[in-house]
């Protein structure tokens, strides 16, 4: 019997419940659990498209940034760009500031984010 694939959607539950924590392991793990949420769907939609590279975060990214005659795709890049400098700075910064305002900011974004992508119009992002 097969496995289902894994549903990305639930890294956004998880970092919702680390969120809850008052440690900054756990706000900072919500950071970058929210990032690949939003990561992975919107490459799961670019591969649905035909986008063919599917191990970089920037060609992720850049194929939403070459769409950008569409304003939902060009800020589908914006927000995606700016999750993942939130979560590289969560990951790899000890001294990173205010770690709880940014987890909450960055836990609105994803929301936002899967909002706009689910309202993308099926064709785009274009490879």
């Amino acid at each position: 019997m097969g496995s289902l694939a894994f549903n990305w959607s639930d890294y956004l539950t998880l970092a919702n419940q680390l969120s809850s924590n008052p440690d900054q392991a756990s706000q900072r793990s919500a950071i970058s659990r929210a990032y690949y949420c939003i990561y992975h769907k919107a490459l799961e939609r670019a591969v649905a498209n035909g986008h063919m590279d599917q191990k970089s975060h920037i060609g992720n990214w850049d194929v939403y940034s070459r769409n950008s005659a569409d304003r939902d795709c060009r800020k589908l890049y914006d927000i995606g760009t700016r999750m993942k400098k939130e979560r590289a700075d969560a990951d790899y910064d000890p001294n990173a500031p205010r770690i709880a305002d940014r987890m909450n900011v960055q836990l609105n974004r994803a929301n936002r984010f899967l909002a706009r992508l689910a309202a993308l119009p099926a064709g785009l992002p274009r490879p």
